[in-house]
């Protein structure tokens, strides 16, 4: 599928659609756009390996990026329909992690991911079914020695997620 605004090649999101969990990151990387799926390569594989380590299957879960392909600025590909369809995305879910700082200021506008990371937020265009919402840094981050940031936050989504009974 191509972006109707750009033309360039997305890549959709990819695990159940009808899970209960959206795992949602900023855009996807070289190796997620040259195979079309999302959250495969480097950074993909810490998220998966953290999220069993904190007893999430991420082939349950829903995974997705606020852009569909690789990230442009706004005169190139106007952000509104990307994010439109990360909304819809949202829609029928009872848990979402976001990830990076990009996404962030999108869905909580002024606030710092550092300052966030690890913990709950709240966006007026969260959909009123989403009963956990966690922010965390890109799990990138780990590749610069900071994998305990992304170990804690994703810890963190992991323990309310059980708590609200989604897994």
């Amino acid at each position: 599928e191509e972006c109707p605004k750009c033309g360039r090649m997305l890549v959709l999101p990819s695990g159940p659609v009808k899970s209960k969990i959206l795992i949602a990151g900023e855009f996807p990387g070289f190796e997620e756009i040259r195979r079309g799926t999302p959250w495969i390569g480097k950074a993909g594989e810490i998220l998966r390996t953290e999220l069993m380590l904190a007893g999430v299957n991420p082939d349950t879960c829903r995974i997705t990026n606020l852009w569909l392909h690789s990230k442009v600025t706004e005169d190139e590909c106007p952000i509104d329909f990307h994010y439109t369809r990360l909304l819809q995305e949202m829609q029928g879910r009872e848990a979402i992690l976001i990830m990076g700082s990009d996404m962030f200021n999108v869905m909580v506008p002024g606030e710092s991911i550092m300052e966030r990371n690890g913990l709950d937020f709240h966006s007026e265009d969260l959909p009123a079914g989403i009963r956990v919402a966690i922010a965390m840094v890109n799990p990138a981050i780990a590749f610069r020695d900071k994998l305990g940031e992304t170990r804690w936050a994703i810890r963190r989504f992991a323990r309310e997620v059980r708590n609200e009974r989604t897994l």
